[in-house]
């Protein structure tokens, strides 16, 4: 049963702004439910899975309702959309917020859905199970504020290479320097950070060209350096951040980056089984596919340095 209210609470409690990019979406697809429902040519199995449009709050009222031209051919294709609005940003295969919010424009407009975006949404999977996706979105919350501490289990570590970073001379000045030569509040998001590009699954790497055409580019370029240089993940105003080894559950696995500062000794550094991130990773639809923190040391591994560290994936 899809509620609106209910599904908007679970949205405001989920990491990287979803109620905000999110919340509208399904207001739309609500407001539009029974209409959904009356453009398609078949509707069994359908009744009673969403509210009642008469319910629906005022504040949806105003959507444009569906041109009487569009036609719909499974409906269940158009509701597996909203639930993927549901689902962890980390386990997205693809841009659902703006396929949504297409899609809805098309039927807003009376398009017919074509052949290729019928291919689009009989491609897109059912969403992980619940249990996969409350561990991912509780996880995503210790990834959004930074929280990679409780995998460490000698944290001293950490902070011994994060003071030599903040009294580095070199470092300050070189900072100093670029803020001369660039206003860095044009690149900084609303809390002050500027981030460095990231590094990609096998290496790969999206905008990579060299471009020095406009000052985006080249500030990003320059700052890209900086990182490398100094093994930097962001700069929070003037306070520069240290790479913290990290494990990230992704669409398609699990990535685990061990920056190239640190020298690893798996049992005494890292802190496994108790930790969310290996809850998030147990969950996992094929957990022997994953490999925790703490069996770094005796599972086989593949090793691909990258620019900034070390990505480890299991073998296939």
């Amino acid at each position: 049963m899809r509620e609106l209210s209910s599904d908007l609470k679970r949205l405001s409690g989920m990491a990287f702004g979803r109620l905000k990019h999110c919340g509208p979406l399904l207001k739309r697809f609500h407001a539009l439910a029974s209409e959904i429902d009356r453009c398609a040519k078949t509707q069994s199995g359908l009744k009673n899975q969403i509210q009642n449009r008469k319910s629906l709050p005022r504040e949806i009222a105003s959507v444009p309702h569906i041109s009487h031209g569009a036609k719909i051919e499974n409906p269940n294709l158009i509701w597996r959309v909203y639930d993927w609005l549901l689902v962890p940003f980390m386990l997205w295969p693809i841009d659902f917020e703006g396929l949504a919010g297409d899609l809805l424009q098309r039927l807003q407009h009376g398009e017919n859905l074509d052949q290729r975006f019928y291919l689009l949404l009989e491609s897109i999977a059912e969403p992980p199970p619940e249990t996969t996706q409350r561990a991912v979105a509780e996880f995503e919350r210790d990834v959004e504020s930074g929280r990679y501490d409780e995998m460490l289990k000698q944290r001293e570590k950490y902070e011994e290479a994060e003071r030599a970073l903040m009294n580095d001379d070199d470092l300050m000045a070189t900072w100093r320097t670029i803020k001369q030569n660039f206003d860095v509040t044009k690149f900084q998001n609303r809390r002050g950070v500027i981030r460095r590009r990231v590094s990609g699954e096998r290496n790969f790497r999206e905008n990579w060209n060299f471009d020095w055409t406009d000052e985006r580019n080249q500030f990003q370029t320059i700052f890209d350096a900086l990182c490398y240089r100094w093994n930097l993940y962001d700069m929070e105003h003037d306070r520069p951040i240290l790479l913290k080894i990290s494990v990230n559950p992704t669409r398609h696995g699990t990535i685990i980056l061990i920056p190239r500062h640190w020298s690893l000794d798996p049992r005494r550094d890292l802190d496994g089984p108790s930790s969310t991130s290996s809850t998030a990773l147990a969950a996992q639809k094929n957990p022997a596919r994953n490999t925790p923190p703490a069996a770094l040391k005796s599972c086989p591994m593949q090793r691909r340095s990258g620019p900034c560290g070390k990505e480890v994936a299991r073998k296939a």
